[in-house]
């Protein structure tokens, strides 16, 4: 089965057509000092399969820096490209941590264009650190919380496909 592989930093495994791949390009920034307030960003991606929540793919987790040594650089670009299974919709939660605590998130749902790359911003903000926003349904955006636009996508395991990583091995 086709699941989300590498290609830059992540990608969802395409078919073996001519034409590229559509994709999600995740930009992420921030007002936070590197590396003072912030020295790391995880992003996880998770797909689905249908329009419905409980067709999910397990989620998978990059660390940027990726190697130690590297230094954490602003703007952050992940390339994410669609592929057969998984390619209903692609969902981001981006961490921003501090030797190695979460101190803000954010999380974006977006869904895969017909063709092309589709570019995603999503800021980290000094705002938001330390927000009251309940993880899994709130995050913060511009120091206040809201809901997310698909609750418990990255912390519910009952909405997974058993067994069916993100990532092709």
């Amino acid at each position: 089965m086709t699941r989300l592989a590498a290609a830059l930093a992540l990608a969802l495994v395409a078919g073996c057509d001519d034409d590229p791949p559509a994709a999600v390009r995740l930009v992420v920034t921030t007002d936070l000092q590197v590396p003072a307030e912030l020295d790391t960003v995880a992003v996880t991606v998770i797909g689905s399969r249908s329009g419905d929540e409980d067709l999910l793919c397990e989620p998978v987790e990059r660390l940027f820096p990726s190697a130690a040594g590297e230094s954490l650089r602003f703007p952050l670009a992940v390339l994410v490209e669609r592929g057969a299974v998984y390619d209903a919709w692609i969902a981001f939660r981006v961490e921003g941590r501090l030797a190695g605590e979460t101190v803000v998130w954010r999380e974006q749902v977006v869904d895969w264009p017909d063709a092309g790359t589709l570019d995603v911003d999503v800021r980290l903000e000094r705002a938001c650190v330390a927000a009251p926003c309940a993880p899994a349904i709130e995050q913060c955006i511009r120091g206040t919380c809201h809901g997310v636009q698909r609750r418990d996508i990255f912390t519910d395991p009952t909405l997974r496909d058993p067994g069916m990583s993100c990532m092709e091995e």
